[in-house]
């Protein structure tokens, strides 16, 4: 059976809740894989509590620390990276995380595999 790489291309570790009960840390690989992000201000509007609120639109660019294909390796990177790579071809060697798994106040503690978008 071949054994792959799994790099986490991701700024935080991720914790996978494996089928056989072990549990596997993916730690910062410090490759950070991103999709580049502007901002364009549209409107100022205010609460009916009188509170001022900015409204932007997002505007989402090329992919950046992304690096070439290695043989035997994913990706592991967030679902807008995913998203953004799909659209141009490059998803074959890409993951995000599947299945999360939340502690008793709701936040994503790991999660129970991977998928691909």
């Amino acid at each position: 059976m071949t054994t792959f790489n799994f790099v986490n291309c991701t700024p935080h570790p991720i914790t996978l809740f494996a089928a056989n009960g072990s549990e596997v840390v993916f730690p910062r690989s410090g490759m950070i894989v991103r999709v580049e992000q502007t901002r364009e201000h549209v409107i100022d509007l205010i609460t009916d509590a009188g509170h001022p609120v900015q409204i932007s639109q997002s505007f989402f660019g090329s992919v950046t620390g992304l690096p070439e294909p290695i043989p035997d390796t994913y990706l592991i990177v967030s679902n807008k990276v995913a998203q953004t790579l799909k659209a141009i071809g490059r998803a074959s060697d890409i993951l995000v995380v599947d299945d999360t798994v939340r502690d008793d106040e709701g936040h994503i503690i790991g999660c129970r595999g991977f998928a691909r978008v």
